[in-house]
């Protein structure tokens, strides 16, 4: 029997370009089973590879009209605002059905403000990465004054003897300072840090003023921040290189923890911050020797030539527009790609360094896996929007499918009772929903697209 099927599992670029010279060694030779397995092979190698492929790119060059570089900037921007503004819109509207659910079923306990605040610091840090120059600067106001309310609200309503927010309201109204300098132009980043940096430490001895009891606390934070400062000063006008000056922080501050804990404590607890600090550093030391791909030299040049030889394309020189402008769609792919992969290294010195510390605290049980299960939800999402066709159902559907998985993993482990359904045919419902209303939304959408598009462009 003749293996025409297994074609139909190579990507459709590929099928354009090799079908039929493929076909026609398929009816002069009958594959055995062993080749039918390569083919598979194959065909999943092929899937993973063209995935990369921009959606508009032409397979072979010629005929097809790609869109401008300006143009899908344009459109990348706009999707973004448009993911934006949809979070806004569900934000509102659960919290909304949160507030009716809270004072028709426990009026007396007002619980419907932790979720809006923990989700609404979600929104202000995804409105500053949409968002530029100055609506970055309001975004981080935002994030401020939302997180600052939560605290202190949290301290009044349970510790209100203790006033403990006026410390992350110190830390965290610094930084806001400091992006200011930097959204106005006032000074860079060195002059910034100079700025925050003499408002800590003006912080600190007004701590210690007030409270003497944390004047050990307060000289520590003091020298770990001179330390710092000492570190950004060599790289900004010593030729200092990152790495060289991550070392330097590296054995200063915790030569400082060690003494420190020396001295005062009875009880070893240095390692916790060595052993974590030291998985980032040898991270941060793959990246410099470029051990990982999208930091060796070149990478990004040679992952677009890969992309353009793909597409049947000529990296250097293109024979005419379309080609010109397939070519600038390679570059954003690339991008992508690149911005992916780091986002996978992160999460890969994360799972390592949260590891080590989870074995240091062996009695805590094994805690490391709640924060790596919500980062991998983020990271699954992340994959499906760049390595699907229909992003944004893609980013949905690997977000069901990695949220539910860890749900159904913790009612099995830790629940006599089976509850997983209830969260699984919620999420399936809002999928099913994405699925069903995904033509009507996505024309109305890229009407409002085109406009908005049309308005930058111009």
């Amino acid at each position: 029997m003749k293996q025409f099927w297994v074609l139909k599992l190579f990507p459709r670029a590929w099928r354009e370009r090799y079908e039929e010279e493929f076909q026609a060694l398929l009816e002069e030779y009958d594959p055995s089973a062993g080749d039918t397995l390569d083919i598979l092979k194959a065909a999943g190698d092929a899937q993973l590879r063209y995935r990369q492929l921009p959606e508009e790119v032409p397979v072979v060059a010629g005929g097809q009209t790609v869109s401008t570089l300006a143009y899908r900037q344009a459109r990348s921007r706009v999707r973004w605002l448009a993911s934006l503004y949809a979070h806004a819109a569900l934000f509102t509207i659960v919290n909304l059905l949160m507030l009716v659910i809270n004072l028709l079923t426990t009026p007396e306990t007002i619980w419907f403000i932790y979720p809006i605040w923990g989700w609404g610091l979600a929104v202000a840090l995804h409105a500053a990465y949409v968002l530029r120059g100055c609506e970055r600067l309001i975004s981080h106001l935002i994030f401020f004054a939302t997180l600052n309310a939560g605290l202190i609200g949290l301290n009044l309503a349970h510790s209100s003897d203790v006033y403990w927010f006026q410390w992350p309201l110190g830390a965290t109204a610094t930084l806001l300072i400091a992006h200011a300098l930097i959204a106005y132009r006032i000074t860079g980043y060195f002059g910034a840090h100079v700025v925050a940096y003499g408002l800590g430490l003006a912080q600190l001895a007004a701590t210690a003023y007030f409270y003497p009891e944390t004047e050990y606390a307060v000289v520590t934070a003091g020298i770990t921040w001179t330390i710092v400062l000492l570190c950004h000063a060599l790289v900004r006008f010593s030729g200092f290189s990152p790495l060289k000056a991550h070392i330097m922080l590296f054995i200063g501050v915790n030569a400082q923890i060690v003494a420190q804990n020396l001295m005062h404590s009875d009880e070893l607890w240095f390692h916790y911050v060595l052993l974590t600090w030291a998985a980032l550093l040898a991270a941060h030391i793959a990246a410099e020797q470029g051990w990982v791909a999208p930091f060796v030299p070149g990478w990004e040049e040679q992952k677009r030539r890969e992309l353009a030889g793909l597409a049947g394309l000529n990296p250097d020189h293109p024979s005419g527009v379309d080609e010109a402008e397939a070519l600038d769609a390679i570059v954003l792919r690339v991008r992508a790609l690149r911005l992916l992969r780091l986002h996978l290294f992160a999460f890969v010195v994360g799972v390592c360094a949260a590891l080590v510390l989870n074995i240091l605290t062996y009695s805590a049980g094994p805690w490391a896996l709640w924060p790596l299960w919500g980062w991998g939800m983020l990271l699954a999402a992340h994959a499906g929007w760049v390595l699907t066709r229909r992003g944004l159902f893609g980013a949905h559907l690997l977000l069901f499918l990695t949220a539910n998985a860890g749900l159904i993993a913790i009612d099995i482990i830790y629940s006599g009772a089976s509850w997983f359904y209830w969260t699984l045919g919620g999420t399936a419902l809002l999928l099913a929903l994405h699925v069903a209303f995904s033509r009507d939304t996505l024309r109305a959408f890229r009407e409002w697209e085109s406009r908005r598009i049309a308005s930058m462009v111009e």
